[in-house]
């Protein structure tokens, strides 16, 4: 209990507000690598080391999703307007973390873009632009970035936690733990690869992005 009146006090002080919900908590702690003292942590997640975050499952996952759901279609989108969905997916996947760059867990309990207002914020954006594009390709696009959003902030709260209802407390565990992060990164960007090859062939174009670079670049012949 103490530890949470802590957390809050040093939360009014930097957002004027008795509640860190009424405003994002910017920094209400100091935006260092430093684990947060006036958070309340579950037992599990207390004196948990520091370790290095990238977005690379963040970004593949749900671009990898997309995918799949795309070769099961009959027929395929243009395969320009996919790279570009792919890459609004991937931004959005990644988007909480360039908002408020990061990469100690420490780091992301203070993280304003983690937290339920701008997650919200976000996929409210996403809703509005795809009710007033509904007639367009792109409407399905701004739900998938949505969707991006929502399943990075999921995919911090089973990795390590988050503070995510501003109440002082984290919420999550440690279900996947940090020396799977890697792992997961090698699986997703083969996945990418894999689907993306399929994809290419569907279209009927060559799998092998290295081979297309090879004829427009260094005009060499196609051979392994």
């Amino acid at each position: 209990m103490g530890n949470e009146i802590e957390y809050r006090q040093q939360t009014e002080s930097t957002t004027g507000s008795s509640c860190g919900c009424r405003g994002f908590p910017r920094r209400a702690l100091a935006a260092t690598a430093a684990e947060p003292k006036g958070l309340y942590l579950p037992a599990s997640l207390e004196g948990t080391p520091r370790y290095p975050m990238n977005v690379i499952t963040h970004s593949l996952l749900p671009v990898t999703a997309r995918q799949c759901v795309e070769l099961r279609a009959e027929k395929l989108p243009d395969y320009k307007q996919q790279l570009y969905a792919w890459a609004a997916i991937g931004l959005f996947g990644s988007l909480p973390d360039i908002l408020n760059p990061h990469i100690s867990l420490g780091a992301r309990y203070n993280s304003y873009s983690h937290v339920w207002p701008c997650t919200l914020t976000v996929v409210a954006i996403c809703c509005l632009y795809g009710f007033l594009r509904r007639k367009n390709d792109t409407a399905v696009v701004a739900l998938w970035c949505a969707l991006a959003y929502v399943l990075h902030v999921v995919g911090d709260i089973v990795s390590g936690g988050l503070d995510f209802f501003c109440t002082g407390q984290a919420i999550g565990d440690w279900w996947i733990i940090p020396e799977l992060w890697p792992v997961l990164d090698l699986f997703f960007v083969i996945a990418f690869v894999l689907l993306h090859r399929r994809i290419r062939k569907r279209h009927g174009l060559e799998p092998s992005i290295v081979r297309v670079i090879r004829r427009r670049f260094y005009g060499r012949p196609d051979v392994p």
